[in-house]
């Protein structure tokens, strides 16, 4: 999934600490899937994101897309 855009499904909260969720393609098929975003302002429903990176066994780390 990496690289991959998604769009928020809910609120990603700032910081990392704690998981959103975003619906993006994984593996050919639409999921719903936690997700984490270090930055300092949450991401919230619609906004669309990209994944940067894994965390863990099915999370996944995003930005923005400006």
């Amino acid at each position: 999934a990496i690289g991959e855009i998604g769009t928020v499904y809910l609120p990603i909260p700032a910081g990392g600490q704690k998981p959103g969720q975003i619906e993006v393609m994984v593996q050919g098929r639409m999921a719903v899937v936690e997700a984490f975003h270090k930055g300092d302002q949450q991401l919230t429903n619609k906004s669309r994101v990209k994944v940067i990176d894994t965390i863990g066994g099915s999370g996944l780390l995003v930005e923005p897309l400006q």
